[in-house]
């Protein structure tokens, strides 16, 4: 059990809120994804990096902006569906994504995602977060699950989460995580029963973060654009060819990712990025993207807006409707399943990798000669608002605005 905490934070006096807050829950489809957590200790900068590719079969997936009972916060949904957050990151710089695993203690699921909503709301820090696991251990979760999260002291962590019971990770553990960083897929270190589904994704996730680190390379360019889209399943990596900019050898028309970690069912990707110590916590930056990584552009996200653009509200038009054009165009129905043309990935037109991957450079520059100077002067919120437009401007080839 945690410490006791003081009247500014979560404490027992609060239980018949999250009381509330858990008996109202409803269920969620069972998702399969990937996440990864680094602290600062792991990265190029020094700043913590969470992320997470979702996978499901039902794509249509949007941004929204929760006003809190303590927080407010950004988070990603199912559609509409405001009562489940998947992912998200709250005022006092908390980030926050899950993933189902069946393997964890308990019998009762489906309600990970509106658990997270209610972190977000209420939660400071790690800490608070594993406070509020402790007051809901004997009231039975509906929740089997994986939490990564950081916070605004750079503290990062995983919890794998049961019905009433839960395992936390430090990510800074010096015996058990020299590396200071951690994945996690469907299957549960902790959990029983089979660790077949999502094993290959661990592991490859596993080896393209230490890779990174290695080369001192690991921010959050390179878990968008090298891991979120990563397509290499068992049998072969298509990575050189990608990264030599030479078109695939005739014979490889297409590429099955049904275990890649940028696979035909991901349907949205998240990468977090904190703040180092007495950095503005409102600097926390959410980049996203909606619809299939291969097929679209991160857009850059802060809380501090109060607001989400309107193009990335809507399934049916903006951001999310240029990405599943996209993704159309990219795969094609083989056998009972679809796979990635190739050539279509490398070729030269709007939906091709380096066409995509142009625009994202661009905005990426954007934004870092942006945050030099917000480091150091906090911005307005209009300039944060401007930033976060012209980032979709640019995307969906629309005239920019002026600051």
């Amino acid at each position: 059990m945690s410490p006791d905490m003081d009247d500014k934070n979560i404490s027992p006096k609060r239980t018949f809120l999250f009381s509330l807050f858990l008996t109202i829950l409803i269920g969620e489809c069972c998702l399969a994804s990937t996440i990864g957590i680094a602290s600062g200790q792991a990265t190029a900068d020094g700043r913590p990096l969470l992320w997470i590719n979702l996978d499901r079969p039902d794509d249509r997936v949007s941004a929204a902006y929760f006003q809190g009972a303590r927080f407010h916060f950004l988070g990603i949904i199912p559609s509409n569906d405001t009562t489940t957050v998947w992912m998200g990151v709250n005022t006092a710089g908390l980030a926050l994504v899950s993933v189902v695993s069946a393997g964890l203690e308990g019998d009762s699921t489906g309600q990970s995602g509106q658990f997270l909503k209610t972190a977000l709301a209420l939660c400071a820090d790690v800490q608070e977060f594993q406070n509020l696991l402790d007051i809901t251990n004997d009231r039975r979760r509906k929740v089997k699950a994986h939490f990564g999260c950081f916070d605004k002291r750079g503290r990062a962590a995983l919890f794998e989460v049961g019905n009433s019971t839960y395992t936390f990770f430090d990510v800074d553990d010096p015996i058990e995580n020299s590396d200071h960083f951690l994945i996690r897929s469907d299957f549960s270190i902790t959990g029983v029963g089979s660790r077949e589904e999502g094993v290959w994704r661990y592991h490859r996730a596993k080896k393209l973060f230490q890779h990174a680190i290695m080369g001192r390379m690991l921010d959050y360019k390179y878990l968008l654009q090298h891991v979120a889209r990563d397509l290499a399943n068992e049998e072969v990596d298509p990575d050189p060819w990608l990264r030599s900019g030479n078109l695939v050898p005739p014979a490889a028309e297409f590429l099955d990712t049904e275990n890649s970690l940028n696979s035909y069912n991901t349907a949205a990707c998240c990468v977090f990025q904190g703040v180092r110590e007495n950095e503005d916590e409102l600097l926390t930056t959410l980049w996203i993207i909606l619809g299939n990584p291969v097929a679209g552009v991160a857009v850059p996200l802060w809380c501090r807006t109060g607001e989400i653009p309107k193009q990335l509200v809507s399934t049916e038009v903006g951001i999310f409707k240029m990405a599943g054009e996209n993704k159309d165009k990219l795969y094609k129905k083989v056998g009972s399943g679809r796979q990635l043309k190739l050539k279509a990935h490398t070729g030269k037109k709007s939906w091709s990798r380096n066409a995509l991957l142009h625009k994202e450079n661009d905005i990426f520059d954007m934004v870092d000669q942006k945050m030099l100077v917000w480091r150091r002067t906090a911005p307005s919120l209009k300039e944060l608002v401007v930033m976060q437009q012209k980032a979709i401007d640019r995307i969906l080839a629309v005239p920019g605005r002026r600051e």
